[in-house]
This record gives C-alpha cells, structure tokens and sequence, in this order.
C-alpha cells in the first residue's frame, strides 16, 4: 500500500510540476501602438446644368425661362454642361477659359461640355448669330453681349 501511495504522490507531482515551475510574466506596455488613419478622397459630383434656348432667344439655365442669363453660372471641375438647344439650332461657340473658342459652330444638340478648369476659370458661350463677344460672333473674349452666358469654376 506504501507503494501505491509513493506512486500516486510521485505521480501527482510530475503532474504537478509545470505548473508550479510555470511563470505569467506581466510587462508593462512599451508603446501603444495607434491605427495610422486612411483617407479616401470623396468626389463631389454636381448635377448636370443645362442651357436651352426660349422662344425669344434668350438662354435659360436647368428649364427656367426669363431674361438672358445675367450673371455667372457657378460649376465644379467634372460638371458637365448640357447644351440643348435644337429648338434654335444656331451655332454653339465656348470658350476653353482662356478667351479663345475651343468649341466653335457647334449644331448638333444636345451637346455635352465637361467642364475641366480650375477655381477661378471663366467661360463663355454664345450663339454664333445673336451672340457676340469682343466685337465678333465668332470671338469668345469677354465682354459678351445678347445671346451668351458665362460659368465659372468654383
């Protein structure tokens, strides 16, 4: 019977002894280490503008008849610009900002411009019969007068 107890004690303690011998070690904390934060860039798009023509060759902005456009049409880099204009399918001219015509005798509507200039750009269009720019039809530097408009990049 001692021999039995011997074994279990001598079994119990080989058991037993990682467990005595086994240590947590509890360390303070070094650094904390913190998320770097990601940005995604968020795209801002604007609804298309489009510019018609009403009974009495005046340009209206998004269906809203009245007066010649009086002021600037303020857009955003990407807008796009609808010209519908096949009610009056004179010649579209628009300038590329710089008072030089980069569209020129345009008479397939509707026509899509995208606007890519940056915060500041003035453009201009007009129509090639009722509109004129700094003395000519077919001229796009301001000033501009009757049948035209100007938007401006924001």
């Amino acid at each position: 019977m001692k021999a039995v107890s011997y074994f279990l004690l001598l079994s119990m303690a080989l058991f037993l002894l990682p467990l005595a011998c086994t240590k947590t070690l509890v360390s303070p904390v070094s650094a904390i280490a913190t998320a770097t934060p990601t940005f995604t860039p968020t795209v801002v798009t604007a609804a298309p503008i489009t510019i018609s023509v009403t009974s009495s060759n005046l340009y209206s902005v998004n269906g809203t008849a009245g007066p010649a456009i009086s002021g600037p049409i303020t857009v955003v880099p990407g807008q796009v610009m609808v010209f519908d204009i096949s009610n009056n399918p004179h010649p579209l001219y628009i300038d590329n900002g710089s008072g030089t015509c980069s569209i020129t005798n345009q008479t397939t509507f509707p026509y899509f411009y995208t606007i890519s200039g940056s915060a500041g750009t003035m453009y201009t269009f007009h129509c090639g019969i009722h509109g004129i720019c700094n003395g000519g039809s077919t001229t796009c530097a301001l000033p501009c007068s009757a049948m035209s408009g100007v938007f401006q990049v924001q």
